[in-house]
């Protein structure tokens, strides 16, 4: 239905349709439903969140170019807000050649002024073509030199995700691991003797092939078989596998080592899916995926010393890793474990560190005394001296540093640092999935949609699915 025009409600069929459901029902016209109904739910999104604007501050901006089928550019921008939802801005059309990072600096600047330089307290993207450079413009510009502009952890971390399992000796392990799962989900006797053989040990079926495009996909399937592991094989000796999957499987999944590999696979992929968890629940914050990849360093580090795995596998996994990871603000991402209190332990309050936090506060009004207070009370924090010994009761990061700052007005420089830190966006997901709803909704059927009507379309529908219960 997503592909249909406006128009579709004027074809007879579609008219019949409706009138069978209700038969004095008379529905709008294409001209209404595009124009006026439209226009008007828009505008009421449009306030609703204009009002929630108001009462945000620090909020984070991302932006993401996207192409129609013509090969028009376009950018889409959106802002993340203090309850961890994100909402379009709006989307801007630019000729292919200010399809650079002065074209996308430009469109970050009329957003930012629209919202107003002073609640904007960072922006995020990832780095496809000049979003990279434009980022680094924007501070530049008049009244935006306090913004912090970072490359998206979550995007790096997929790249880095999607290259070890693109490696041949992982895409051949899930490759067998797939038909493993499909065939205990579509053979009826393997599904009976095995739902016997879990019943036996208290465990109960539940196997899916994964969708190999999506990483949480891979992980559950790779889990639920390790978590069926026992049955699965006494299942095996009992109805063997045959035609396709005996020619492709068997003899594999009765060697120890299959399990084992399969076993360290999905300990790897693990902390990606855990961090996409967090993010799908809107809980993340940035210090919550510098965690996870931090994860995924200790586990390619043991990865070294574990002999089912190929010595070439590790070696790609650790430069990817490296090479990811460098793409990254390095300094921000230690600030903002440092910043979380039940992570701080993880960081190391070096100079380069200190400098770090000297540079954001600076940049955001505080002079040299100020910056010289915040040097010891960061010291003070970190070996947890009165008042940072404040027992952490609090939801999340953020409100741990707002009751600190409201019960210690002595600490207010670093408690303001830390509120920053904290409502700084842990990703720029959300802005990549308007540009694939942009491309979904733009078919060759509703293609004459201008921008500014597919960016409506774009933010209602987000609007409705947060705002109107189901």
């Amino acid at each position: 239905m997503s592909s249909l025009p406006f128009a579709a409600v004027e074809i007879p069929w579609v008219m019949d349709f409706f009138h069978s459901l209700r038969p004095a029902y008379v529905p709008a016209g294409a001209l209404k439903l595009q124009t006026s109904v439209l226009t008007n739910d828009y505008a009421n999104s449009k306030a609703a969140l204009n009002l929630r604007l108001a009462h945000e501050q620090h909020v984070t901006v991302s932006l993401d170019v996207w192409k129609s089928s013509c090969n028009q550019a376009a950018y889409a921008c959106d802002v993340k807000l203090a309850d961890g939802t994100t909402a379009l801005l709006g989307a801007q059309e630019v000729s292919n050649d200010a399809d650079s990072a002065f074209g996308a600096a430009a469109v970050f600047m009329k957003w930012v002024m629209m919202l107003g330089s002073a609640k904007v307290g960072a922006v995020c993207t990832d780095d496809v073509g000049g979003l990279a450079a434009a980022r680094s413009l924007l501070p530049s510009m008049p009244g935006c030199n306090h913004i912090v502009h970072y490359r998206c952890p979550m995007h790096a971390f997929a790249l880095m995700i999607c290259s070890m399992l693109g490696y041949p000796w992982a895409r051949a392990l899930v490759g067998t691991a797939q038909q493993l799962a499909i065939h205990f989900t579509t053979d009826k006797v393997a599904v009976d003797i095995l739902a016997v053989e879990a019943a036996k040990l208290s465990l109960t079926v539940h196997l899916s092939p994964c969708n190999l495009s999506q990483v949480q996909s891979v992980h559950a399937c790779l889990e639920s078989l390790l978590r069926l592991q026992t049955p699965i094989k006494q299942a095996l000796l009992k109805y063997p596998l045959a035609g396709f999957f005996e020619a492709s499987v068997a003899g594999v999944t009765s060697d120890e080592r299959f399990w084992l590999q399969l076993h360290f696979l999905c300990s790897l992929l693990a902390p990606f899916a855990e961090a996409m968890a967090r993010v799908q629940s809107r809980a993340a914050s940035l210090a919550d995926i510098v965690v996870h990849v931090l994860q995924l360093d200790r586990l390619l580090e043991a990865a070294k010393t574990v002999s089912v795995v190929p010595a070439d596998f590790v070696a790609r996994c650790l430069e990817v890793y490296q090479q990811r990871t460098a793409e990254l603000d390095g300094e921000l991402c230690r600030l903002a474990l440092l910043l979380q209190p039940q992570y701080k332990l993880i960081a190391v309050l070096t100079p380069s560190l200190v400098q770090k936090a000297r540079s954001i506060f600076r940049q955001r009004g505080g002079d040299e005394a100020a910056c010289s207070t915040l040097e010891t009370q960061l010291e003070s924090y970190l070996v947890q001296a009165p008042p940072f010994d404040m027992p952490i009761t609090q939801t999340s990061a953020k409100a741990w540093w707002q009751s600190l700052a409201a019960q210690h007005a002595d600490v207010a420089e670093l408690a303001s640092l830390g509120i920053f830190v904290c409502d700084l966006a842990a990703h720029a997901a959300s802005v990549d999935r308007v540009s694939s709803l942009m491309g979904w909704y733009y078919t060759p059927v509703v293609s004459l949609l201008s921008t500014d009507t597919l960016a409506m379309v774009v933010a209602l529908k987000a609007h409705l699915q947060l705002n109107v219960p189901r």
